[in-house]
């Protein structure tokens, strides 16, 4: 199999890192600051915050390890430096080097010896489950440790690597399950704050975890998870596109099948191999609205035990903590961007392959009369099918049992521009990197002190509410939690106010669709 260049490229640099990144016995600099972990004595970084990098939470996922559950991680003797990231999870998307291993993650704490246990945020990254890191520079957790929280950014196996299922695979598998490598990924992660995080100064009895997109989505699907039971206490979801449906392990396998492979064959690949197989896959991929993602975590009975998390909520196996749920005013546009569904036909003959019967509807709810109000219909239609659906029900779902829900929708234009926020966009708030947003026209000189208002309220009220469970008490107006039967939430934008029945017509529209579509909830089982 023929490799790109652009891969040939970024395995080369990988080599280079992995003998960077691998070195555990080097002598701790002047500015550094030694913590002894359950695994060996970490060299980090003394700045205004403390930092360590590179972590390793697992055994590198290589060689016979390739497509297994995590392994515990050999343990060193002397002191390893942790002021450097590990590498990213294989991907096409390379901001840095690449590499199958890749189970590190990253911590940021104000002190290792606080008066009392400070709280704990683990973050978890987004990116279709096919891209992104823990070392992204909007990540850095310098701003939340400075706030009194001890932040965790994490990797996890991506695409082919994290979420191939194959009737091999399975075959091997002691519990005849394959696929969600990277969920897996996910609870060994957590796993080692529980066991760790103590020594940074946090509280693992006082953990939060948050994500956005495939991040949030994970997180949805670990509040259904047997196996992540303990591991955190609350939970933010920052566009989690709940609800989507899942793959059953047989259907998934069947894919895996479908790449006319064996695990022999498999196995035998160099990453930059696999790496282009799933380019391949990707691209065969047509636009769907209801359909399960090629590359991505699979219903598979164990890990994942029900077919999505509201099919968990009614049956009672959805944990109800405490949890901060939102949305932003455009979800839906830069997905639907790249889609060659351009004119009235085409979106015609989209719907009608999608909703058959039902088009006459989606029509009525999501009209168009010109032909360049296609992507304007379409981008809206994805957001509330996808996202501002999802959210409700999860909301009114964990808000049904003894959990408080705060649910917000992100509407504020960047820099006062014309364009509304879409996906993703609340991020540089939420962390407080406005100064790396690149959001708006380029050198745009709009006024940014709202900006900067808004990023300052937005990251104090997540810290409140990861120390107390509320995130009320700071810069924002009364934020109302969401009752089990109520829609109510928090606008986040030029002005900053309770509000309720977010599209409400359209989202209750969507939510038929999806019932339409998917299995009856009163018939689904583990």
């Amino acid at each position: 199999m023929k490799i790109s260049a652009s891969i040939r490229v970024g395995l080369a640099m990988t080599a280079v890192w992995g003998t960077v990144a691998s070195a555990a016995d080097g002598a701790a600099a002047p500015d550094s600051v030694e913590v002894a972990t359950r695994d060996g004595v970490l060299a980090g970084e003394r700045g205004a915050v403390l930092a360590f990098r590179g972590i390793p939470f697992a055994a590198p996922p290589v060689g016979p390890l390739r497509w297994k559950p995590p392994q515990p991680v050999a343990g060193w003797s002397g002191v390893r430096p942790a002021i450097a990231f590990g590498p990213d999870a294989m991907q096409h998307t390379r901001r840095r080097p690449v590499s199958e291993d890749c189970l590190y993650l990253n911590v940021w704490t104000p002190t290792l010896q606080p008066s009392r246990p400070l709280p704990v945020m683990v973050w978890i990254h987004g990116g279709g489950f096919t891209d992104g890191a823990g070392s992204v520079p909007m990540f850095d957790g310098a701003g939340f440790a400075g706030r009194g929280v001890v932040l965790v950014t994490i990797n996890y196996r991506l695409g082919l690597f994290g979420f191939l299922a194959h009737p091999g695979l399975t075959q091997e598998s002691p519990d005849r399950v394959s696929g969600n490598y990277g969920l897996q990924d996910q609870i060994a992660a957590l796993r080692w704050v529980q066991d760790n995080i103590a020594r940074f100064g946090g509280d693992p009895d006082c953990v939060t975890v948050f994500g956005q997109s495939a991040g949030a989505y994970s997180v949805s699907l670990l509040l259904t998870s047997p196996w992540a039971e303990g591991l955190f206490h609350r939970a933010i979801l920052q566009s989690p596109g709940s609800l989507r449906p899942l793959p059953t392990l047989a259907e998934a396998e069947q894919a895996g099948a479908a790449l006319e492979c064996d695990v022999e064959r498999l196995r035998a690949m160099t990453a930059g191999e696999i790496l282009e197989l799933q380019a391949r896959l990707m691209a065969a991929q047509e636009p769907a609205l209801l359909q399960p993602r090629p590359l991505g975590p699979v219903h598979d009975g164990r890990i994942v035990p029900w077919p999505d998390e509201g099919v968990a909520a009614t049956h009672g196996r959805l944990r109800a903590v405490d949890t901060v749920i939102g949305t932003c005013a455009d979800e839906g546009v830069g997905f639907v961007k790249g889609w060659a569904i351009d004119d009235q036909k085409a979106y015609g003959e989209f719907l009608r392959r999608q909703f058959g019967p039902r088009v006459r509807e989606v029509f009525a709810h999501y009209p168009v009369r010109r032909d360049r109000e296609v992507k304007v219909a379409l981008a809206a239609f994805h957001g509330d099918l996808h996202y501002l659906h999802g959210t409700r029900v999860m909301a009114r779902a964990l808000a049904g049992g003894e959990a408080q829900v705060f649910r917000y929708h992100f509407v504020r234009h960047w820099q006062g521009g014309e364009a509304a926020p879409t996906h993703g966009d609340e991020i540089a708030y939420v962390f407080g990197h406005l100064a790396q947003e690149s959001q708006g026209p380029q050198g745009f000189a709009g006024d940014k002190t709202r900006d900067d208002e808004l990023s300052e309220a937005m990251q104090a009220a997540w810290v409140r509410f990861a120390t107390t469970g509320n995130p009320n008490g700071g810069g924002l107006p009364h934020w109302p939690s969401v009752g089990a039967e109520g829609d109510l939430y928090l606008e986040i934008g030029d002005a900053v106010r309770a509000a309720a029945g977010l599209r409400a017509e359209k989202v209750a529209f969507c939510g038929g669709l999806r019932r339409w579509r998917g299995p009856e909830l009163s018939d689904a089982s583990p």
